[in-house]
């Protein structure tokens, strides 16, 4: 979730796109006992990292919320894409292309929860208090 929020420094900060990258950022853990997003909507049971975790379910869901507002559709492509490129990093690696093909690619060896883990979530952890503090400000100064 913490990258999500650095994504703001990049895009325009809606109130549609940040929720969607909050939202995206956590909605391919659908399928996780004890996940974010699993403690405010039901799990979906089927087995973790398959289909969510995969480029069908980031347009799907994208797309999805683009019925809603092409800004939460935005919003959720991004924070799906990033929770995507920051599943790959961990030795378990993401069926990108499932079901087609359910082989799991990983670009790294980080594992959830180690201390490399912990310093990327720190460095993402301050480039957010830094990017909220300066869209604060520039909302009070206009």
């Amino acid at each position: 979730m913490a990258a999500s929020i650095t994504l703001l420094a990049f895009i325009p900060a809606t109130l549609g796109i940040a929720g969607g990258l909050l939202l995206g950022s956590v909605l391919p853990d659908i399928d996780a006992d004890g996940s974010t997003i699993t403690r405010i909507l039901p799990k979906i049971p089927i087995e973790h990292r398959t289909i969510t975790h995969s480029i069908l379910a980031l347009f799907a869901f994208s797309s999805l919320a683009s019925l809603v507002s092409v800004q939460f559709g935005i919003g959720i492509f991004s924070g799906f894409l990033s929770h995507l490129f920051l599943d790959s990093m961990n030795p378990t690696g993401v069926p990108f292309f499932y079901p087609f093909n359910r082989l799991k690619k990983s670009f790294a060896r980080i594992r959830t929860g180690g201390w490399i883990d912990n310093l990327i979530f720190l460095v993402f952890l301050f480039i957010d208090v830094f990017v909220i503090f300066k869209k604060i400000n520039l909302i009070i100064r206009s």
